[in-house]
């Protein structure tokens, strides 16, 4: 009787282990969904990029923001030797942030001056020149946009 009792005890502890077995091997035989690889940009040759490329660039990745489409003229995008120059007016300084991450994010841009303002101003002040109704570094190309 002892000899019974022990070896119920064996086999139903083994088909439990082995039921707890089974699931866990069907829970298993799925395999972990792997995220979709992500294409990396290509590589640009920056010796065949000009000023006047990057420009484009920036201008066009400010242009496709609807948030900006009232602000389009206040805002002049300028490049010399790949260091970007940022100008004018904007509303607000997540604005002003946005821009410099667009113009920071194009290819072979060396280093951005935002220059962007936040507040209205009156007249160009040393150092500046008009460009439609902005002022910009007077070193800057007007480049405001339309």
């Amino acid at each position: 009787m002892f000899d019974q009792s022990i070896t119920k005890k064996v086999i139903l502890s083994f088909t439990l282990a082995s039921l707890l077995l089974v699931g866990a091997l069907a829970q298993g035989d799925s395999k972990p969904v792997k995220p979709a690889p992500t294409a990396k940009p290509a590589r640009v040759d920056c010796s065949t990029v000009t000023d006047a490329d990057i420009v484009k660039s920036i201008q066009d990745k400010i242009k496709a923001d609807p948030k900006f489409k009232d602000q389009l003229q206040q805002i002049n995008v300028s490049s010399d030797g790949r260091v970007v120059t940022l100008d004018g007016r904007v509303k607000g300084q997540a604005a002003k942030v946005i821009i410099g991450k667009y113009a920071k994010s194009v290819q072979c841009v060396k280093s951005v001056v935002n220059n962007l303002s936040t507040k209205l101003t009156v007249g160009c002040s040393s150092g500046q020149k008009l460009c439609g109704d902005i002022c910009i570094s007077a070193k800057s190309g007007c480049n405001i946009m339309n």
